[in-house]
C-alpha cells in the first residue's frame, strides 16, 4: 500500500517528554522522518534551519505556546501546514490559521488520517 506520507519530515512541537516520545514512535512508522522541539521557540528555530513538509504543535507550551508559533509559521512559511493538538475542543477556536486539530489523547489512525487530508490539501494549493 503507497503511504502519502512516507515521504514527509514532520516537526513535532510538545512540551511533555513521555508524549514527545510516544508520538514521535507512532509518527516515525509512517513518515521519512521526525524531529522534536519542547518548545514553540527551539521549533522556529528549527523551521528556519530546514523547513519540515508538515508541523504538528501542542496549543500550550512554556517559553512560546502553540498558538503563537502558528501565527509566526504562517506569517513567514504559509507553505507548511500546521496541525494543533489541544486537550480541550474548545481551545482550538483560539488558533484560526492552524490547518487542522486534533484532541489529546490522540488516536493513532486519526492522526495519520488527519495528516494526510492537511499534505492533500496544501499540495493543491
Amino acid at each position: 500500500m503507497n503511504n502519502p506520507l512516507s515521504n514527509c519530515l514532520v516537526l513535532l512541537a510538545e512540551d511533555d517528554e513521555i508524549t514527545r516520545e510516544s508520538w514521535s514512535k507512532i509518527l516515525s512508522r509512517f513518515t521519512r522522518e521526525v524531529r522534536c522541539a519542547e518548545n514553540g521557540h527551539i521549533a522556529l528555530v528549527m523551521i528556519e534551519a530546514q523547513k519540515p513538509d508538515l508541523v504538528i504543535t501542542d496549543l500550550e507550551m512554556p517559553v512560546m505556546d502553540g498558538m503563537r508559533l502558528t501565527s509566526i509559521i504562517k506569517e513567514r512559511f504559509s507553505d507548511v501546514p500546521v496541525i494543533v493538538a489541544t486537550a480541550f475542543d474548545d481551545e482550538a477556536h483560539q488558533v484560526p490559521e492552524a490547518d487542522a486539530f486534533l484532541t489529546k489523547p490522540i488516536d493513532k489512525e486519526e492522526l495519520k488520517a488527519t495528516m494526510a487530508a492537511v499534505m492533500q490539501k496544501s499540495s493543491l494549493v
